[in-house]
Order: C-alpha cells, then structure tokens, then sequence
C-alpha cells in the first residue's frame, strides 16, 4: 500500500513553494518547458503517472483476489493452470525456435527475426520468458515431486510423477534456451537456494534431493546433447555489453537520479526524460534503463524505492518463515526474480507482474493454513 501511496503523491497539485521545497529540479524543468509558476505535479507527465498507477493498482488487487479466493487445497488448481500455461509457452516457443517462425499465433511479429535461435513463446524478449520461468519452474518441481496422485496403483503414481519430471526437464532446457544470461544465473541461484533451504535429515528432504538429482542430470545431459555453445558465446559477450550498453545507461540514469532524488520524475516518464541525461551515442529509445530497482528509484526517488524494497522484505521473510514445499518454491522463485531485476525490467511487464504477486500469495495461502493464526498478508499490510 505504501508502493502505491508513493505513486499517487506524485499525481497530487502541489503549491509552487511546496513543490521547489521537495523537488526544484521539477520546477527548474518546467519553467524551461513553458509549464511552470502554478499549482504542478511532482511527476513531469501525470497521465503516464496516472496509467502506472492503475497498472500496479490491479496487480494489487490480483493478489487480493487470490489470497482471499484460494485455500491450501483449492491452489493446486491455480498451479495445475499454470503448469498448463508453461506447457504451451514451451512447446510454442519450440515450435517457433525450430520453424524460425515470425508469427505468434495468427498475427506477424517481424521483432522476433531479431533474436535469433532464442526461445521467446509468446514473449518479444528471450529475456522475460527467462524471467517467466525462473519464477514458476521451482514451483512446478514441487507439483512434479510432491503432489500426490490419488490412484490405486503405486506404479501409476511413479509414473505421473516421471512424466512431470520430464516436463519441468524440458521447462529447464527451454530457460537455457532463452539463452539469458541473467535469467540462467537468477535461475541457478534460486535453485540453490531451493536445494539447501530443506528441512535436514527427513525423509521428505531426502525424497526431494533423489529426485532433484535426476532432474539435474536429465538437463545437463540432454544441453551438452543439443549443444551449449550459442550459451556460452552469450556469457563472454557479458563485459562487453555491461561497459558499452547497460553500464553506460546505468551511469546516466543516475544523472538523472542526483537531479530527482527524492520523488523522481514520475512512473512511467523514465522514456521521456531520459534522453537530456543519455550519452550512448545510438539512435534507440531507452523505454527501461534494463534494471527494476534503478527504474523505481528514477521514477521514484528514495520513496518508492524503500517502499518497493521493505515490500520485498516483508514477502520473502514470510515465504522463508516455514519450510514448507510450496512456500519454498515459491521463495525460490522470488529470490531468482529479484536477482535477475539487477539486469532487466521483467517486472514492468505485466504478465510478469502477475506471476511476481502470484508467487507471493501462493506462498501465503500455504504459510497460512499450516499455522493457527491468521496474521495480515504481508504487501496487504505494506
């Protein structure tokens, strides 16, 4: 809630006094542009402000919706839903990947000519299908290994659970594919994470572990089978790109950050106002300065930005709280999400915003029920 206040503030009027004591730069900008010495906004374009505001206004409310909607038993048909949804992605981004296909779906998308042979579904960025997956595959490990198949056959059951495997084994290989080398890295972190954040010593840690080592196995072998070469190329062109692209955009998005401290320039201004502080001599448009935490902070100022980081403290303090499955893939999940938003902006796009809060109140829903008190959710109590 406070995520949200902090954008609201800045589509306020404010009196000319007020607004050169929180932000002068503002005023300085709008007395060059024609626009200033009445009652203004904190953000230099509201309705851009005000389009941010709503957008994150529903993600909230998808949150709620969920929480208050689903139970510890009724989730699974959440996570069956997405494990469908991931499915298609991969098996369409396959189709696309091996076809070259320009289409999604029925409509031509010349951009996807760009990438290359990397996965990207239904994406335009290998990126953010990286970040798609990096989110919910330690979630479909849990579905894979530890839901239970209600049958009379115990070789039955084995075999649905193979069969998951196998899948979440080609949800791996599809994340390699992307060929992101954030996404790759977020993802091999969470899954660490996920690996060692068990409970010790029991039988379900052990069952994990097993099938946790097939699973590994079954990818590796089967990357080194198809070829990690394009991957490995990619990860060298690594210093590169920091020094001459992102790190260029990064060291004058700060520019930007020392002129509006505080507030910054409004949500969903970043594209506009960004060209007075760009020095990368290309022709392109910078939308995203391709790192989540430096966007808020621009868009922001110090406000947001803490406000937006105490919400990531409070969700992953509550998903760590109990070693639980889902709580635990969930968590693995976010922490790979949150690493991954240091080189990318996966979380200005929507479908990604989506699957962020439903990672958290998945995680929720299952803290919840395995404890006798009903404390607030954590982003409702923000």
């Amino acid at each position: 809630m406070i995520f949200l206040l902090s954008i609201l503030i800045q589509m306020i009027p404010l009196p000319p006094a007020v607004l050169k004591f929180l932000s002068p730069q503002t005023v300085a900008l709008r007395d060059i542009l024609g626009d200033g010495g009445g009652w203004n906004t904190l953000s230099l374009i509201p309705p851009k402000t005000l389009s941010q505001f709503l957008r994150w206004t529903t993600v909230f409310l998808f949150y709620l919706f969920i929480v208050n909607v689903f139970t510890k038993e009724t989730v699974w048909k959440l996570l069956n839903t997405l494990f469908f949804l991931t499915c298609f992605e991969i098996f369409y981004g396959l189709f696309l990947l091996f076809t070259g296909s320009n289409y999604l779906l029925w409509y031509n998308k010349p951009e996807y000519g760009q990438f290359g042979n990397r996965l990207h579904g239904t994406y335009r960025n290998p990126d953010h299908i990286a970040g798609y997956l990096e989110m919910l595959i330690p979630l479909h490990i849990v579905q894979a290994i530890s839901r239970r198949v209600i049958t009379p056959f115990k070789s039955e059951e084995k075999a649905q659970r193979l069969l998951g495997i196998f899948l979440v084994m080609l949800f791996i290989i599809a994340l390699f594919l992307t060929i992101s080398r954030a996404g790759i890295v977020a993802f091999l972190i969470g899954m660490i994470y996920f690996y060692f954040s068990g409970v010790k010593g029991t039988e379900r840690r052990t069952q994990f572990s097993f099938y946790l080592k097939i699973l590994g196995a079954l990818a590796v072998v089967y990357l080194l089978w198809i070829g990690i070469g394009p991957i490995i190329d990619r990860f060298w062109s690594l210093t590169s790109s920091v020094q001459h692209h992102r790190g260029v955009v990064w060291n004058d998005t700060m520019k930007l950050v020392k002129d509006f401290p505080v507030f910054g320039v409004g949500f969903g201004t970043f594209r506009y106002i960004f060209p007075k502080y760009k020095t990368l001599l290309t022709q392109g448009i910078w939308d995203f300065p391709h790192n989540d935490y430096l966007q808020v902070l621009a868009e922001g100022g110090v406000v947001s930005l803490v406000s937006f980081l105490w919400l990531f403290f409070n969700a992953l303090r509550m998903l760590t709280w109990k070693k639980l499955p889902l709580a635990r893939g969930a968590a693995a999940g976010f922490v790979a999400i949150l690493i991954h938003s240091f080189f990318d902006f996966n979380l200005q796009i929507p479908a990604n915003a989506y699957i962020f809060v439903t990672l958290i109140a998945i995680g929720w829903i299952s803290v919840r029920e395995n404890h006798g008190r009903h404390p607030l959710p954590p982003i409702a109590g923000d």
